[in-house]
């Protein structure tokens, strides 16, 4: 599977790491404080989730073939990436959810 290391960035500018998974185009939600504890739990991570519900707006970056980054939400306590998150295109994929669910209404 191709990985990729990642960041996510509060308004604070507090950075935590991630990794991505290219082979899916996600990032796994679990944030660490360093990129060595990061590499340290490379392709076996326990995937974090927020229970807390103290999310805040993060840049989250990957550095996958170009680089690439979007807007999402993360629990620095929880250390984990908000699960609607997880990928660059989530806007639209929540979006096509919606449309989707008002028009056939059991999906």
């Amino acid at each position: 599977m191709s990985s990729a290391n990642g960041t996510v960035t509060f308004n604070d500018g507090t950075v935590m790491h991630c990794e991505y998974y290219g082979t899916v185009d996600l990032m796994v939600p679990t944030l660490y404080e360093t990129k060595e504890e990061c590499h340290e739990n490379w392709k076996n991570h326990v995937r974090n989730e927020c229970t807390c519900g103290n999310l805040e707006p993060v840049t989250i970056y990957s550095d996958y073939g170009g680089g690439f980054e979007w807007e999402g939400e993360a629990c620095r306590t929880c250390k984990a990436i908000n699960h609607e998150h997880l990928d660059s295109d989530w806007e639209a994929n929540k979006a096509y959810r919606e449309q989707r669910n008002n028009h056939w209404g059991w999906f």
